[in-house]
């Protein structure tokens, strides 16, 4: 049986971070840092485009980030989802009392913008797009994401955007919206250590914003969410270049070949 539910780097995860969580066992008797500040730091190096540690806020996983900005908004809010999309955007609208709005998406996936900006009305409170979009794996460029980001701005409307599988991509750093957070106090970028790091056992995510909104949600965030393992774990994880470039190489190689193997196959 192959298992294709879980799309999460096969290679497993970075040995440093395995490592790091070895030493740093004992720990588990101690509290966690509640302000992990050399961490949001590494993170904002990570992540480059003139992001600060000031522009990233921690999560259990993006699920924990997912459900926090959906739940600093006012009730009685509605929500845009182009569908087919990650489920628990939908979730986490409904458990707050939310109205969801779905958009379908093409056969080929591409986000259709003016399709988006025709649900919303003048309760619309938050879009969520996730790039590279799941589950087609479908890139879409800054710029068709830029164009909703400037429309959502004057209607106090959120673009939230799930980047969870942006280092896979091989343009994802010309795609990724983090440059752009302290440009647009609207837009909220999430990522993970989940699926390209291997690590989904650990929990953790974080989010990219501009000051403000991170203030906000740092407000309404639950506390102690951070375990220290998980914290020397993508420590080690992020600073590993050899394993991100094997991972780069290898999902490459992989892609081509699989990509090669299905254009053998009669009839699909």
């Amino acid at each position: 049986m192959l298992e294709f539910s879980g799309p999460i780097n096969f290679l497993g995860p970075s040995p440093k971070a395995v490592e790091a969580i070895q030493q740093h066992a004992k720990l588990i008797r101690f509290y966690p840092d509640p302000n992990p500040v050399e961490l949001r730091t590494e993170i904002a190096r990570y992540v480059g485009h003139g992001v600060e540690e000031s522009n990233i806020i921690l999560g259990n996983g993006s699920i924990e980030l997912i459900y926090m900005i959906t739940d600093a908004l006012s009730s009685g809010f509605k929500a845009v989802i182009p569908v087919p999309s990650f489920t628990e955007y939908e979730k986490a609208v409904l458990r707050v009392g939310g109205e969801v709005v779905f958009v379908k998406l093409p056969e080929d996936f591409a986000l259709d913008v003016e399709r988006v900006k025709k649900a919303v009305t003048a309760d619309t409170r938050i879009i969520y797009i996730c790039n590279p979009h799941s589950p087609s794996g479908t890139l879409y460029s800054k710029e068709v994401i830029l164009d909703l980001v400037e429309f959502c701005r004057t209607r106090n409307i959120i673009v939230s955007v799930d980047e969870n599988y942006i280092e896979f991509a091989e343009k994802g750093q010309d795609a990724t919206m983090a440059g752009y957070v302290k440009q647009y106090s609207n837009l909220f970028v999430i990522r993970s250590v989940t699926k390209f790091y291997g690590m989904p056992g650990i929990r953790f995510g974080y989010g990219i914003a501009a000051e403000d909104l991170i203030e906000t949600l740092q407000a309404i965030r639950q506390p102690w969410s951070i375990n220290s393992l998980a914290s020397y774990a993508v420590l080690a994880a992020l600073k590993d270049v050899e394993f991100i470039e094997n991972t780069k190489r290898t999902i490459a190689k992989e892609r081509a070949q699989f990509a090669k193997m299905l254009s053998e196959i009669s009839g699909l």
